[in-house]
């Protein structure tokens, strides 16, 4: 059984806590924040005159790739985690 193989907090040992739902809702919304505050201070930047528009336009467009892709592979790592706690991965690998 689950929890008496992993414990009374049913979470896998070998898992990191970045997947789990509590950890990663917090890690998601503090990236969220940070991904807020860069934009923030880049538009601050460019109107203020430190940057050009095609600078501003990179970057934004780095910054919302850079977002992007990690909160893509935290979904699919939280999908593969589930499908590995569930034994369901082995029986797809098959």
């Amino acid at each position: 059984m689950y929890l008496n193989t992993y414990g009374q907090s049913g979470k896998h040992p070998f898992v990191s806590m970045a997947f789990h739902d509590d950890r990663s809702d917090t890690l998601a919304q503090a990236r969220r924040t940070a991904f807020q505050n860069l934009i923030r201070y880049m538009v601050r930047l460019r109107n203020e005159g430190h940057m050009d528009d095609q600078a501003f336009d990179a970057l934004v467009r780095q910054a919302a790739a850079s977002y992007s892709g990690a909160e893509i592979s935290e979904r699919i790592e939280k999908v593969l985690v589930s499908k590995i706690s569930s034994g369901r991965l082995r029986e797809l690998l098959q």
